[in-house]
């Protein structure tokens, strides 16, 4: 995890801190984690994407940040993020006391 500071003379005191995520770990848990029921939305709002795609663009692509970008990201668990060292894999990013954060796929 690394902390951005501001930079000198500025007046803005926002900290954000920078998640680090391994992009595998990411795609496998976002679409294998969650009971049976969540698995099976996720992938029929996976089949819709793909279907209004083709029909309107004749093509279809999708990012790891697509799925990370159209998520609510407190709901990550932190044992997915770099560097976090503890044993509870049921803490999730929503679960800290962090105001501002950015999750960087790497």
């Amino acid at each position: 995890m690394k902390v951005k500071f501001p930079k000198r003379g500025k007046t803005k005191k926002t900290i954000i801190m920078k998640l680090k995520i391994k992009t595998q770990k990411f795609v496998d848990w976002h679409l294998n984690s969650g009971s049976d029921q969540e698995q099976e939305q996720i992938r029929q709002e996976l089949g819709n994407l793909v279907t209004c795609s083709l029909l309107l663009n004749e093509r279809f692509t999708i990012a790891p940040r697509d799925l990370l970008d159209n998520l609510n990201t407190d709901v990550i668990p932190m044992h997915l993020v770099e560097g976090f060292q503890d044993k509870d894999t049921s803490i999730e990013i929503g679960d800290l006391d962090i105001d501002n954060y950015k999750i960087q796929l790497i």
